[in-house]
């Protein structure tokens, strides 16, 4: 947690624009993060952080050594970070472009956007925030849609046949496993490895398997459902779907020649 906050003293600074780091330019490196309300932002953000990590930890350790980090940071903190930090802006801003910031911040607009800046920053974070669960929502809905389309099967489809006997289903990739499907276990061997499964049917054509350890108890973590979604006789499709995670595979079925 200490990383973090020492992280974040670094982005505040780099928010508010960047500086030079030279002796002699100090003065105006300085003069140019007051200007820009730099101290004061710095200050609100440690304490808005420190509050956060206040309500979330209420042991009596952490309260004590969050306030004693609370302190040291604000006596001592921005001065040793601004020290460390201001070396990387000397390589990318002249003196003259640190005197036009100077000047605009120092400006009526300038000195506007510092004291809307924060709220600003606030509600366009909130923005990027809700977005982002916009984009997601929309990610996994495409995704269940797809699912719901590849799982579809025709009416009449008849699974009859693949309910109990042994098989060979092919992965996408080529890789072979032996199945064996009975009334309730399903057994597959997969490079040189058995794994028994519960089985049960919970369709015509959509059976749901849950994996058992050597003891034979149900790691339900490992539950899968499979819809045989084609089937012509001879050779069809299984689409498996992890419960416990949105994945799911296809293998091609076919009877195990007796």
């Amino acid at each position: 947690m200490k990383s973090n906050l020492i992280k974040l003293l670094a982005c505040v600074l780099f928010s508010f624009g960047h500086c030079m780091a030279q002796d002699s330019l100090s003065i105006k490196i300085r003069h140019m993060l007051d200007v820009m309300g730099a101290t004061k932002q710095f200050e609100a953000v440690i304490d808005n952080y420190i509050e956060y990590y206040r309500s979330e930890f209420s042991g009596e350790e952490m309260q004590k050594f969050l306030n004693e980090f609370q302190g040291e940071v604000k006596s001592q903190g921005y001065s040793e970070l601004l020290d460390r930090v201001v070396p990387v802006y000397q390589r990318h801003l002249s003196e003259e472009e640190i005197d036009a910031l100077i000047a605009f911040f120092s400006s009526e607009v300038g000195q506007k956007m510092v004291n809307k800046f924060p709220r600003i920053t606030l509600e366009a974070m909130e923005e990027g925030e809700q977005l982002g669960e916009e984009i997601a929502e929309r990610i996994m809905a495409g995704l269940e849609e797809e699912r719901s389309q590849r799982i579809k099967r025709p009416e009449t489809q008849d699974c009859n046949a693949l309910r109990t006997g042994k098989f060979i289903e092919e992965l996408e990739d080529g890789r072979i496993a032996h199945v064996e499907r009975k009334s309730d276990q399903y057994i597959q061997e997969y490079d040189g490895q058995k794994t028994r499964y519960d089985l049960e049917w919970i369709s015509p054509c959509s059976f749901r398997i849950i994996k058992l350890d050597k003891k034979g108890a149900q790691l339900t973590d490992q539950s899968f459902i499979g819809t045989i979604v084609d089937w012509d006789g001879t050779e069809g499709l299984i689409i498996y779907q992890n419960e416990s995670e949105m994945d799911f595979f296809e293998v091609t079925v076919r009877l195990q020649d007796k």
